[in-house]
């Protein structure tokens, strides 16, 4: 499940507000290429999946290891972004990471040896610290 959740993340991606989307219809897809097909048929998978990781992962430090041994929180963490195209995504991650790092000080570690890259300012843009 977390090697589907990273894959859709690299193969989708994020639409933010006040950028343009982009626009992609099988008339104009090339032929041979599916990977390249219409979003709108998988945007909505990233979404399902970080709902279905964060139920599974409740309470349960079994799965919680597992998770964390595929690097799945740092996956999760990525998922932390607003995305136009995925509704309520950055929520469901949210309430995902919260289930992730309940009672599992291992997974609480790797969040807090996380170093901030930057700060992100009201255009959506990256900028040093």
């Amino acid at each position: 499940m977390i090697g589907v959740l990273r894959r859709l993340d690299q193969l989708l991606p994020r639409i933010q507000f006040g950028k343009a989307k982009p626009i992609v219809s099988e008339a104009n897809a090339p032929p041979t290429d599916k990977a390249s097909l219409p979003a709108s048929r998988f945007e909505l998978q990233k979404r399902d999946l970080v709902r279905l990781l964060g139920i599974l992962v409740h309470d349960d430090p079994n799965i919680q290891t597992r998770v964390r041994e595929a690097g799945g929180v740092q996956v999760v963490l990525g998922l932390c972004a607003i995305d136009e195209s995925n509704p309520f995504i950055r929520e469901h991650a949210l309430f995902t990471l919260r289930n992730l790092l309940y009672k599992n000080s291992d997974n609480q570690r790797i969040v807090q040896e996380m170093e901030p890259m930057g700060k992100i300012d009201e255009n959506g843009i990256l900028r040093g610290i």
